[in-house]
């Protein structure tokens, strides 16, 4: 099976390099090229032709693009560790990817919003979806959901609920096999530490 093609766009810089590096540790996924806008991330998808664009919470309106972020309401700042965001948010976002439909466009919606003392956010896909007998192995340390024909430990999604924890937020998930699968976890807002 040939890898799944995708195209990265993140207005900054780190992000950018870390969501890079972790797809690119996968070689079902593999990424054809990154944008930090608008312009660029279309121009390069037209080019390019990608079979996935991913994209940041941050740019909500760009045109010619299938899968776009959707935020519900402006978001609470949240203070959180960037590099455990970055894993948690790459870790799910390289799921949603790995498990697309071969044969169905694949869908990957980003959104978040306003939740109490912080933000809820949530990665959406119309992947394989996980099965009722399989969701109490989710989120267990070297068990794995469904058929395992993609490389892998059984450690990811487990290591992200232990950091989305270390944050105060909880981590769960719905699922309709066939359909896809919506991820959702929070984030406490906490003070910013003086410089």
């Amino acid at each position: 099976m040939s890898p799944i093609s995708v195209l990265l766009v993140d207005d900054n810089p780190i992000f950018l390099r870390i969501a890079a590096d972790f797809l690119r540790a996968h070689e079902e996924v593999a990424v054809v090229g990154t944008a930090s806008g608008g312009e660029e991330a279309v121009a390069r998808a037209q080019h390019l032709r990608p079979q996935v664009v991913l994209l940041d919470l941050l740019h909500p309106d760009l045109p010619g693009l299938e899968v776009i972020p959707r935020l519900r309401s402006e978001l609470s700042e949240v203070v959180a560790d960037r590099t455990a965001m970055g894993q948690v948010v790459g870790n799910l976002l390289n799921n949603a990817v790995t498990y697309l439909e071969p044969g169905r466009p694949g869908e990957i919606e980003v959104s978040g919003e306003r939740a109490g003392n912080g933000a809820t956010f949530h990665v959406r896909d119309n992947g394989r979806g996980i099965a009722e007998r399989d969701r109490d192995k989710v989120f267990t340390p070297f068990r794995r959901a469904g058929k395992e024909d993609v490389p892998g430990e059984g450690m990811g999604l487990a290591y992200v609920q232990a950091l989305i924890r270390r944050h105060g937020g909880r981590m769960w998930f719905e699922s309709e096999p066939g359909q896809g699968s919506t991820f959702h976890f929070t984030v406490e807002a906490r003070e910013a530490s003086p410089e």
